[in-house]
């Protein structure tokens, strides 16, 4: 979440983490397949960060975002991979 007012909340996808998490991912998939040491600690040093700062409370975002695109109170604008114009999500807070 980058902003929240009183009307919407504003997610932004974190382009930098996106780009190196899947080569990382794979790297470590393979170093773990070939039983390979120093490749799979090289590859799953990035992806713990990685993980525990983006992608789990990613997961909360998520949902909260699904559910209100089932009510149409979703927009999105920008690019997923780029870093000018990054992808951003305004979700409506519902009137109380």
């Amino acid at each position: 979440m980058i902003e929240e007012d009183e009307t919407a909340v504003v997610y932004q996808y974190n382009a930098a983490c996106g780009i190196w998490f899947y080569p990382a991912a794979l790297l470590l998939l393979v170093a773990v397949s070939f039983d390979i040491g120093w490749p799979t600690r090289v590859s799953a040093a990035p992806l713990a960060p990685c993980m525990l700062v983006v992608h789990v409370p990613a997961l909360v975002d998520a949902r909260r975002i699904r559910a209100a695109m089932g009510g149409g109170g979703v927009q999105i604008s920008g690019r997923r991979y780029s870093f000018s114009n990054p992808l951003r999500i305004r979700v409506r807070k519902e009137a109380p």
